[in-house]
């Protein structure tokens, strides 16, 4: 069973959060698909403390583990600190250190997966990609924020890359500056969703699917070892890889 068709997700048209359980025997699988989203006022956090809270319950006194989406595992000091800076993911870190389980990021490794993307498109364009996803995080930020450039001072570093040198990738491919504040801009080039818009929308989804496929069988291996698991991704990857679960976990 492949995961879902970015052409069949569209016509679905499924909403965030997305709350997704599989009982398989003995263990469970709590998957939350989140709205992106560093507002502490928005409507899915309720909605999370249920999923949350009935996992404990469903899962006392069996061995548990959190997955979360992307490598931050900091502890922030208060639920509010925690979505303010890290949306969902700093609260799932949060709750599983309260209640003292560990966390873990079940992502590929950056290196094996830009080798592979890099097979199909030139790395200025991968590199490209990585930045404006992180700026379309960037824009979801709540303020007080960082000024972009020292935001992304790490993640250019890391990928050997200048702040002039994306913007001059900018220009190429779209023909207009370079514009941060651009958020709707930014979210609409890094969504999988729509590979026609874009090259970048293309490795978007060829980056989405590799990291779906590693996912889902990150989530099954722990379960086949006796684990349950709470895991918390942006809602997308929790509707595209059901079918996937469900199959292997049958």
């Amino acid at each position: 069973m492949p995961l879902m068709s970015y052409g069949e997700y569209k016509q679905k048209g499924i909403e965030a959060p997305y709350e997704l359980v599989i009982n398989a025997k003995e263990n469970h699988l709590y998957y939350f698909g989140e709205a992106h989203s560093n507002d502490i006022s928005h409507p899915q956090w309720p909605k999370w403390h249920e999923f949350w809270k009935d996992f404990l319950n469903k899962t006392e006194n069996k061995k548990r583990i959190v997955f979360i989406e992307g490598n931050s595992t900091h502890l922030y000091s208060n639920e509010e600190e925690a979505i303010l800076s890290a949306g969902g993911m700093g609260l799932a870190v949060l709750k599983a250190k309260q209640n003292n389980i560990e966390v873990y990021s079940p992502e590929p490794g950056r290196e094996e997966e830009m080798s592979e993307i890099e097979k199909l498109h030139p790395s200025e364009l991968v590199i490209y990609f990585y930045i404006a996803r992180q700026v379309a995080q960037w824009g979801r930020m709540m303020e007080p924020k960082p000024g972009i450039e020292a935001y992304l001072g790490n993640y250019l570093k890391y990928y050997q890359t200048s702040f002039e040198a994306v913007k001059n990738t900018h220009k190429e491919l779209f023909n207009k500056d370079f514009d941060q504040n651009d958020t709707g801009f930014f979210h609409s080039i890094v969504d999988p969703i729509f590979p026609e818009r874009s090259v970048i929308n293309t490795i978007s989804q060829e980056v989405n699917n590799m990291r779906d496929r590693y996912i889902a069988n990150k989530i099954c291996e722990y379960i086949r070892n006796d684990l349950s698991v709470f895991a918390q991704f942006g809602h997308t990857h929790v509707v595209m890889q059901e079918p996937l679960l469900r199959e292997l976990l049958s």
